[in-house]
């Protein structure tokens, strides 16, 4: 449990930590690890804001009822390994702040089971997924607005399945935003800002159920779609899909 009371807002803050054994509880628990379900409760103590200043790998992220900020520093990369017993691998809440620096970046990496992600309206960076085995379900609209491509890309389909369960993944934002691995959408959007240079770059081919929107700022200010490798088509599948 995040409980505050540490030596900074830092997840990694030792001499005293900001973690509790229990709700509440400032045990000065250890940071937690690969085998720990983190939890954000509203407990007065654990009202407090807090900062992923370093790279970590954990087992679940349920932030049920929070409604501080989380701050998700520049180029650190939380791992998640697993969910909880309910299935949850991330369950952010309504009512919190989640913030971003550059490419900031939740990997999933579980290798069995279904793996829930709800993200409650907040808009990620970048996002992995590498766990082959795994089965990694939306439970909500994903907003992804991290620039990148190649090895940098916005989202990279590595290992497992990926299940958009009837929702949006919006890659939302100015720059270059790409697409690594082969990987099924149902509603999939991408949405541009005011400048001429905004792209939609595709690594490997996609499949899209639904509706595939491609959404310029304007007749001038528009999107551009094409594949990562110059000369080397990619397709884009559309199995009963609108395209607008």
């Amino acid at each position: 449990y995040w409980v505050g009371g540490g030596s900074s807002a830092n997840w990694n803050a030792t001499g005293n930590t900001n973690w509790g054994t229990a709700s509440g509880t400032r045990d000065n628990a250890s940071v937690p690890g690969a085998d720990d379900n983190v939890i954000f409760d509203n407990h007065a103590n654990g009202n407090t804001a807090s900062t992923i200043s370093a790279s970590c790998t954990i087992n679940s992220l349920v932030m049920t009822g929070w409604a501080n900020t989380l701050t998700h520093n520049a180029s650190v990369t939380v791992t998640i390994d697993g969910a909880n017993s309910s299935g949850h691998a991330v369950l952010m809440a309504s009512g919190m702040t989640y913030t971003t620096g550059s490419a900031s970046i939740f990997t999933f990496s579980n290798t069995s089971g279904t793996n829930k992600i709800t993200t409650a309206g907040k808009s990620i960076q970048k996002i992995r997924f590498s766990g082959v085995g795994g089965t990694f379900q939306l439970q909500d609209t994903l907003t992804l607005v991290g620039a990148g491509t190649g090895s940098t890309s916005t989202a990279r389909f590595l290992g497992g399945t990926f299940d958009p369960n009837g929702q949006v993944v919006d890659f939302n934002g100015a720059g270059s935003f790409g697409i690594d691995g082969t990987s099924n959408f149902y509603n999939l959007t991408r949405t541009g800002t005011n400048v001429k240079t905004d792209s939609f770059i595709i690594q490997d081919p996609i499949t899209v159920t639904n509706s595939f929107n491609i959404v310029g700022n304007s007749s001038i200010n528009r999107v551009l779609v094409y594949a990562q490798t110059l000369g080397t088509a990619k397709t884009i599948t559309l199995t009963g899909a609108t395209v607008s």
